[in-house]
């Protein structure tokens, strides 16, 4: 837009500069021609061929202005006209600006031109620059995303020393300091469940040692629920510290579940149906962890029949039981925040969700009509016979990845 109205107004100068330095050309032309045709006719008597002697076709008002000693020009905006008196007569003539036209009918085509050049390369240069900017911009926001879903040590790698070179750098030492924060937090996690191991024990080997009685009762029925807690919270700080990878192998789905359901204690007892088993990508150890949390869930914030479903390469846990909150399914598992018949802690499903994403699995949440909770594995499919049976590993480029959890709300 600046480029263009530069333009117009060098144009519009230029156009008005050239009309009057060419009208001004024929003025003194006429001028000229007509002093020494004046001359001419003062000496001689005779009338040049170029002008006209007392011409009824003068502009209104010119023959009134004519002077015997000076010559008077007029423009019409078609011709100049000259005027003068010599000897008792008007002595008049008249030059057309056809050629003043043409010069700026040349020079308005070459503006023109130039304008349009001028405009194509503006126009080229600042989409050039708009798609750098715009480049850069979503680099930055693909990164954003990124450490969004806690690969905090994204790079974003937009050098230089703009507005956007500036955000990425602040966006970078954002995600570095939120990645000392939650390691901080891991590490102190961690310590403190070690720590509360050892007086733990001696609490419940106490707890064993009351005599039987209703208070004895409720002491052990808590002293578990903190062993547990414990035990979660470790295993959530060894999961997301990321010592340990998942080893993988190629399994029938159906098979490692009917072995794992064979295995589950009697408080998480469930149906087993298998619809379509496939051949996919697991750990029997952590997808044991998945399923095992998954079903207890169920039973605890569900009601039966707790059922398991194997259909290709997924397994789902359902209940018939209210679903799942909203908050859970707007916000993902998070870490003590529970509901239900049973209050826990919130860690089953957070560590189910880790374990998950540990095997490039995909844990969904949903409650389907008309009521109960559903939570779906989905695995990864076996990849044909000579080819790496480990799958793609992980995306841990912080060392923490991010447990995938898909949440729908039917």
């Amino acid at each position: 837009m600046t480029s263009l109205l530069i333009v117009l107004v060098f144009g519009s100068f230029s156009v008005h500069s050239t009309g009057a330095s060419a009208l001004e050309r024929l003025r003194s032309e006429a001028v000229a021609v007509l002093t020494a045709s004046v001359a001419t006719y003062s000496s001689t008597g005779t009338v040049p061929t170029s002008i006209s002697l007392d011409s009824k076709s003068l502009p209104a008002g010119l023959a009134d202005a004519a002077r015997p000693d000076t010559v008077v020009t007029y423009y019409d905006g078609h011709n100049v006209w000259a005027v003068q008196g010599s000897n008792g007569h008007l002595l008049s003539l008249a030059i057309s600006d056809e050629g003043m036209r043409q010069e700026l009918g040349s020079l308005f085509k070459v503006l023109l031109w130039g304008a349009l050049a001028v405009i194509a390369l503006a126009s080229m240069t600042g989409w050039v620059a708009a798609s750098e900017l715009t480049r850069r911009i979503r680099t930055a926001a693909r990164a954003a995303r990124r450490i969004g879903q806690g690969e905090l040590a994204t790079p974003i790698g937009i050098a230089g020393s703009d507005e956007v070179a500036t955000m990425s750098i602040a966006m970078e030492q954002m995600a570095s300091s939120l990645a000392t924060m939650i390691e901080r937090e891991r590490a102190q996690t961690a310590d403190a469940a070690h720590e509360l191991r050892t007086p733990l024990t001696a609490l419940v080997c106490s707890a064993e040692l009351l005599e039987e009685s209703r208070a004895a009762t409720l002491v052990r029925s808590q002293v578990k629920r903190l062993r547990t807690l414990i035990e979660e919270l470790l295993e959530l700080a060894r999961l997301t510290s990321a010592e340990e990878a998942a080893t993988l192998t190629a399994e029938d789905l159906g098979s490692v579940v009917a072995r794992i359901i064979a295995g589950l204690p009697a408080d998480r007892s469930c149906e087993l149906r298998i619809v379509d088993s496939g051949r996919v990508l697991v750990e029997e150890r952590r997808l044991e962890r998945v399923l095992s949390n998954l079903v207890l869930n169920s039973h605890r914030h569900g009601s039966g029949p707790v059922s398991v479903i194997v259909e290709g390469s997924v397994v789902s846990v359902s209940d018939q039981g209210p679903g799942y909150p909203e908050g859970l399914l707007r916000d993902g598992p998070r870490r003590f925040s529970s509901s239900g018949k049973y209050a826990g802690s919130g860690l089953g499903l957070v560590i189910a969700s880790h374990y998950a994403q540990s095997m490039s699995a995909i844990l969904t949440l949903a409650n389907p009509a008309p009521q109960g909770a559903l939570s779906s594995v989905a695995l990864q499919p076996s990849p044909p016979l000579g080819t790496d049976p480990q799958g793609p590993e992980p995306d841990a480029s912080d060392g923490h990845p991010a447990p995938r959890v898909g949440l729908h709300a039917g």
